[in-house]
C-alpha cells in the first residue's frame, strides 16, 4: 500500500527531508582501483583473437 493511497501527502522535499533526519545520505559512486597488471595480459588477448577466429 502507497502512502498517498494511505491518506498521506508525500513530496520530495518531505522525503528528502525525513531522510536526511534518519541519517540517509545520498552515496557517491566509488570508482573502481585496478587490480595490476598481468604479465600474460597480451598473451590472454591473443588466445581471444584465436578463439575467436575459430
Amino acid at each position: 500500500m502507497g502512502l498517498r493511497s494511505a491518506g498521506f501527502i508525500v513530496s520530495l522535499p518531505l522525503i528528502s527531508k525525513l531522510l536526511k533526519k534518519h541519517g540517509y545520505v545520498k552515496r557517491k559512486a566509488q570508482k573502481k582501483q585496478t587490480i595490476g597488471t598481468n604479465k600474460n595480459r597480451n598473451a590472454q588477448f591473443e588466445n581471444i583473437a584465436m578463439l575467436d577466429t575459430q
